[in-house]
């Protein structure tokens, strides 16, 4: 349920080319900060819309204020908090106009960051995202840079050329709507979402274009929830919880991602049309998580706990110990492995998972088959 704060003069869609994306929680001096330096971004051509999931009512009488800002400032407070990633679907629900951007609450824009972007996509047909000057913020008040552009002719290029690790500009970048669709469609009812799948969002827009870069403006973004071990522990294990899993499930992340790389490229879901292109992005994010869970059992107390969480099911610590051992992303038997090892968390989570990702793969199987059958020659 969705309480919409609107005035008559407001009661119209968002309008332009570019919809700002803000999902809020926080009520803080940053974000009241954030928030105000975004609805100050609205203007005919730059629609802002906010999503509040405070249920604060002294919040929501800020945002009433920001509204009146410029009639393309659409607020959205949600009666109850219906979580991040709700939150996030909600939005894009919203991003009818060519170009969209998301801006975090805890982060900060720069109205020529924005600008360069818009001109860059403007003028490079062939881009999907652009940006200008990102840099990540510590809590230290440390500035790094994070992955810059992309702009190889292989969507496989360009996808392995932005490395894990090199920190995701590509969520807080500004794209074509059309170019998320592919992964708006693979999450949707996806029954087990991570806090990975802003990398899969990542290369869903780097396989269908060019990601275009400008040292201009700034966009100021603070990772001190992913600064250190326990961070990115505490982060990852909320995706997991609110799925309905334990918090321990968070040892297995590195394997859930190699799984999961898998099936996103191996679906049909994936962003690439290229069949060849599409299984060697497979193979290579696969590995690329497989050896880092490796490395992670590699100290004997991680590999004991581990195997541990799943030794009360049958067959799942031979399944891990298979998966782990496995450099194939293309082999038959990772979904039912990853079954197995799932279940001994979760049964119906365990079941959902499967049944989505084998008639995922099964399905884009099918539809390689039928384009090689109805080839000429």
């Amino acid at each position: 349920m969705v309480s919409i704060f609107r005035s008559s003069s407001h009661a119209h869609a968002p309008s332009g080319k570019l919809t700002i994306l803000v999902p809020t929680y926080r009520f803080d001096a940053r974000a009241r900060h954030t928030l105000a330096a975004t609805a100050a971004l609205a203007s005919d051509e730059v629609a802002v819309v906010i999503a509040d999931n405070s249920e604060d009512r002294g919040k929501h009488e800020f945002l009433r204020m920001l509204r009146r800002l410029h009639p393309n400032v659409h607020v959205f407070c949600h009666e109850r908090n219906i979580g991040a990633l709700g939150n996030w679907e909600f939005l894009f629900r919203q991003a009818v106009l060519d170009y969209y951007l998301f801006i975090g609450d805890d982060d900060l824009c720069s109205p020529p960051y924005v600008e360069s972007a818009m001109r860059l996509l403007d003028q490079h047909a062939d881009a999907t995202a652009a940006a200008g000057a990102f840099v990540m913020l510590t809590s230290t008040n440390q500035m790094m840079r994070a992955n810059g552009a992309r702009t190889e002719d292989s969507a496989y290029q360009r996808c392995v050329s932005f490395p894990i690790g090199g920190g995701n500009s590509l969520p807080n970048s500004m794209a074509r709507r059309p170019a998320a669709q592919p992964f708006i469609d693979y999450a949707r009812g996806h029954p087990l979402r991570a806090s990975f799948f802003d990398w899969m969002m990542s290369y869903s827009l780097l396989a269908q274009g060019k990601y275009q870069v400008e040292n201009q403006g700034l966009y100021l973004y603070d990772i001190t929830n992913w600064e250190g071990g326990e961070a990115c522990w505490k982060s990852n294990a909320k995706f997991y919880v609110a799925a309905g899993l334990p918090d321990a499930f968070t040892w297995l992340h590195e394997l859930y991602w190699a799984v999961e790389f898998a099936h996103y490229f191996r679906g049909i879901h994936s962003p690439i049309s290229d069949r060849r292109q599409s299984d060697d992005c497979a193979r290579h994010f696969y590995l690329n998580r497989i050896h880092e869970f490796r490395r992670f059992l590699s100290n004997p107390a991680n590999g004991a706990v581990a195997e541990r969480l799943v030794s009360h099911r049958p067959h799942a610590v031979d399944a891990m110990r298979a998966l782990a051992g496995n450099d194939d992303a293309l082999q038959p038997a990772i979904f039912e492995w990853f079954y197995e090892i799932l279940a001994a968390f979760d049964q119906e989570c365990a079941v959902a998972y499967l049944d989505y990702a084998s008639a995922s793969v099964e399905a884009a199987a099918q539809h390689s088959a039928e384009a090689v059958g109805t080839a000429p020659g």
